[in-house]
Parts: structure tokens; sequence; C-alpha cells
């Protein structure tokens, strides 16, 4: 076979690829593609020495995951997505370091701590109506840990264990580092919790979280059972947490309270409602730019003189234009005033307000 048949044959099956899934969709997948081979490709990069901030960025893209399932496809105003990461991290170096637990056994109670956090978390955010509701209730969870776990005396402040790999491995006759094998394995968690979200969009449970985040009554006629729906929504998001906050706590060795502040709660929750709330993209976009923004804020000049405060405005003023911002675009009350307003347009008079009939008039 010539190589102009080879060409042919690619560029047919490119084009049959194309017309079947969408062009949307292939673009969103080479751009996915073209993101999992940079990153695999990072550790042999000159960068490759200062692979924390990277895998942060990675971290946080698979707690913002949870953002997707339960501000996305939910329609709930959760901010403090960083609460479980936060908390099954922090149990993991306590268990881990202070306590001596092997491992698996940390992990494990991690994990069962941030489930049932997220479960106490869900039940009382699952029956609210309001979003604002969520939002206040969300942003007292996130200060109360802030205050009360991560930043406490007794197990809070800075907290240092030994990671999962802190040897060198060989493999063959190369020697690879524990860090790059940390980072690795940071990736295909990631990979696979990308998959597990990417099947769960297009499950039954996505569409019955969507019609409860259409509307509640309508989705209540239709014998949809909202609570429920959301409490395992506020469940999904919450295993995604744990994980993220396990694995970051094993590959750097030491959790620090400002890794998951409210501020960093807040900035992870604005771009991915900036970016697109329903989309996975977003949530791997999010991350990669939260993780990355201390860093770029430290080592670039015209933004090494700001100070976190500033990013805390920054984050708060994006947050409240982008939820403000939807809303009056978005929301029911603009729909319908936009309803009620007549399009003039020129030539066009069967579009043009009705002249106000006399009082006189009788009626037909």
């Amino acid at each position: 076979m010539s190589r102009s048949t080879l060409v042919l044959t690619f560029l047919a099956g490119l084009v049959m690829i194309v017309a079947a899934v969408g062009t949307r969709r292939v673009l969103t997948l080479a751009l996915a593609l073209i993101g999992l081979l940079g990153a695999m490709l990072l550790p042999l990069t000159p960068v490759g020495g200062r692979l924390e901030p990277a895998a942060v960025g990675i971290a946080l893209a698979i707690a913002a995951l949870g953002v997707v399932v339960v501000d996305g496809w939910g329609g709930q105003l959760f901010l403090a997505p960083l609460a479980t990461t936060g908390l099954a991290a922090y149990a993991t170096a306590w268990f881990a370091g202070d306590q001596g637990q092997p491992l698996v056994i940390a992990v494990t109670y991690a994990l069962a701590l941030a489930l049932i956090l997220g479960a106490l978390v869900g039940a009382v955010c699952a029956v609210q109506r309001r979003g604002e509701v969520v939002a206040v209730v969300s942003l007292g969870v996130a200060a109360v840990l802030d205050a009360a776990v991560f930043r406490s005396h007794a197990i809070g402040g800075t907290r240092r264990l030994t990671p999962a790999v802190s040897q060198p491995l060989r493999m063959g006759g190369y020697q690879v580092e524990a860090g790059v094998v940390l980072y690795y394995g940071l990736l295909l968690l990631l990979v696979v919790c990308v998959l597990a979200v990417l099947v769960l969009r297009e499950s039954r449970f996505a569409t019955l979280l969507r019609a409860a985040a259409a509307g509640e009554n309508p989705a209540e006629v239709r014998g949809i059972d909202v609570t429920a729906t959301r409490f395992a929504a506020y469940l999904i998001a919450a295993v995604l947490g744990a994980l993220a906050g396990c694995a970051l706590a094993l590959y750097s060795g030491r959790v620090g309270p400002e890794s998951f502040s409210v501020a960093r709660s807040l900035l992870l929750v604005g771009l991915v409602l900036l970016l697109g709330r329903g989309r996975v993209v977003a949530a791997l976009a999010a991350g990669a730019a939260a993780g990355a923004l201390p860093e770029v804020m430290a080592r670039y000049r015209p933004l090494a003189g700001y100070r976190p405060a500033h990013l805390d405005l920054a984050v708060g003023a994006l947050l409240l234009a982008t939820v403000v911002g939807g809303e009056l675009l978005g929301g029911p009350r603009a729909r319908a005033l936009l309803e009620r307003q007549p399009l003039r347009r020129s030539g066009d008079r069967s579009r043009r307000p009705a002249p106000p009939r006399p009082r006189w008039a009788p009626r037909r």
C-alpha cells in the first residue's frame, strides 16, 4: 500500500469520525489527549524537577470534578469543594504520621471521615430549595473546618508524613525517582476519575440530576426523588474530594492549611463556573489553573508584588460576577422579562405591539 493511499485512508477515517461524533467532541477529545500527553512528558522536561505545582493541579482537578457533578449537573451552589479534600489529607497525615498507622489503614480512615462529612453536608444541603442557603451552609462548613481542624494545634497546622514511595525505583537498567512515580500514580488516578465521571454523565443518574436542576416541582411531579438524587451527588463529590486529599498527602508528604483555604475553594468553584459548570474539561482546566496560580505569582515578576489578600479579592470578584451574571442572563425572571418585551424590527409588523384598546370599545 502506497503512502498516498495511507494518507487518504487516514483522512477518510478522520472525516467519518468527525461526522459521527461531532466537531465539538472531536476537538474536546483532541485537547484532552494533548493535555494528557503534555502531563505525561512533563517529568522529562527541564521543569520536571518541580512537579509539585503540577501534582497540586491534578489533585485540584479531581476535586473540581465534584463541582461539576454538584454545581453543574445538580444546579446547586456548593462553595466548599476542598472541605472534604482537606479533611481527608489531614486525616491521612495524622493517622499515618502521628499515630504510625500503615498507609492503607490511614487512607481507609480518611476516606471514611470524608464520606461522613459528605453525608452530613449532603443531608443538610439536599433538602434546600434555594441556592443562596446552600452557599451559606457550604461557606460555614469551610470556615469551621479551616478554623477548628486545619489551623488547630491538636490536628491542624503543618503535618508531615512519609510519602507512599520514598526511595527511587529501578526498572530494568533505569532508575526512576520517587517523585516521578508518585506523579504518574496521581495522573493515573485523575484519568480513572475522569473516565468514571464521563460514564456517569451518560447514565440515568445524570439525567435525573439535570431534571431536578431544571425544575424541582416538575421533577417531583414526574416521580423523581430530588432530595435523594442530590444527596447521591454530594456523596460522589465527597468521594472525589477525599481521593484528591489522600493522594495529595501521600504525594507531597506535607499538609498545610493554605492548600485547603476558603479562598482556594472559591477560586476553584469560580473557575469551574466561568469555564463551563457542567463540562469535565472545565474541571481539568480549573484544577490546572488553581494549582499553577501560586507558582506563577511567585515567579512572574509583575505578579510577585501582590499579596494573598489581592488574590482573595480577585477570587471574590470573579465568583460574584459569574454567579450574578448567570442569574441575570439565565434566570427565570430575566427570561420572563425578555419574553414580555416586544421585538421591534423594520418591516415586520407582526411583532409590533398592538395598540391599546379604548375603554369604550365593545368586547368581542
